[in-house]
């Protein structure tokens, strides 16, 4: 897993759990997408944070190794109790959706 934090950020108001709450569910999610994906030639995480180009806001990329979110699935990923996941509950991509955009984010 590679970090790469930018220097500068401005203070923004959050709720700092829920934020790592977010931040926890995305890398448990990239860790188990490399974990169950045999194809997967990069098993890295990258977890990067940027200033916005509005200046004001903070962006935080995660990116993984994993093969993807099946096509038929991208449009429904954030929908309650939908998962790629064969044991998965399929809410913590929309409870982190939900945590994001009641801090403002996009996600």
């Amino acid at each position: 897993m590679t970090t790469d934090p930018a220097g500068e950020l401005p203070a923004i108001l959050a709720d700092a759990l829920q934020i790592q709450q977010v931040i926890l569910n995305l890398l448990r999610n990239a860790v188990d997408a490399i974990k169950t994906d045999p194809g997967a030639v990069d098993a890295h995480i990258l977890l990067r944070t940027s200033q916005a180009a509005d200046g004001r806001d903070i962006e935080v990329l995660g990116r993984d190794g994993g093969s993807g979110v099946p096509a038929k699935q991208r449009e429904s990923i954030f929908d309650p109790f939908v998962s790629t996941k064969t044991d998965g509950l399929g809410i913590g991509l929309s409870i982190s959706r939900a945590i994001v955009n009641a801090h403002g984010g996009r996600g």
